[in-house]
């Protein structure tokens, strides 16, 4: 029975969890809007796949945050192009606060295998400029927004081909909440991602963007 329920929605997964939900998760989030419908944690959590030094791409991304949680995300890709998220940086509060802080989490990364790149905020020149006179990589990050769609297609994909270590927290808590904006561009109809009505800022899905 379920089997054909699934055929009949195929393509709109996040209609078919609202309105057949196959596990006390999914009756208990309301997946109208979610950018992230796909995401599952027994798909999408595993233990690191590899240690830091032996992925082929290593960077990370940075939301300073201002009063909103500051987040940094490092992500590795491994030789077979599978993406891992294997921690977090994730604390409430201004940056200013945290500077010393955000240095240090990124230097033990970068001391154990060297970034490629690290992806900061574009808007934050202060935050760039700090973490390069450190010796950091780092740089501003494209803005677009679009590249969250990269992020959707690889969670999409099966077997999975992004995954985060289950001790990501405050990742975890975002995806289920994260949703487009209720409302479409008029001329190109493009959809715009927000916070959740629950004041989730994002902020690590803005990392990820980033990287």
């Amino acid at each position: 029975w379920y089997a054909e329920q699934e055929r009949r929605y195929r393509g709109n997964p996040e209609l078919l969890k609202q309105e057949f939900p196959a596990t006390p998760q999914e009756a208990f989030i309301g997946m109208s809007g979610l950018v992230f419908p796909m995401w599952d944690e027994e798909v999408h959590l595993a233990e690191d796949p590899c240690g830091w030094k032996d992925y082929r791409v290593r960077v990370a991304g940075v939301d300073p945050g201002g009063g909103d949680p500051t987040a940094i995300v490092p992500l590795g890709a491994t030789r077979a192009w599978h993406i891992h998220q294997p921690g977090e940086y994730y604390r409430p509060g201004p940056n200013s606060a945290h500077l010393d802080e955000m240095a240090s989490y990124l230097m033990n990364w970068h001391t154990e295998a060297p970034f490629d790149a690290v992806l900061v905020d574009p808007g934050d020149n202060a935050v760039i400029n700090y973490l390069a006179n450190i010796g950091l990589p780092a740089m501003p990050a494209d803005n677009d927004r679009s590249a969250i769609l990269d992020l959707r297609a690889l969670l999409s994909e099966r077997p999975a081909r992004f995954t985060m270590n289950p001790a990501c927290v405050n990742s975890r808590k975002e995806f289920p909440t994260y949703r487009w904006r209720p409302g479409t561009d008029p001329n190109s109809k493009e959809h715009f991602l927000t916070s959740t009505p629950f004041d989730n800022h994002g902020d690590a899905h803005d990392c990820r963007r980033y990287a």
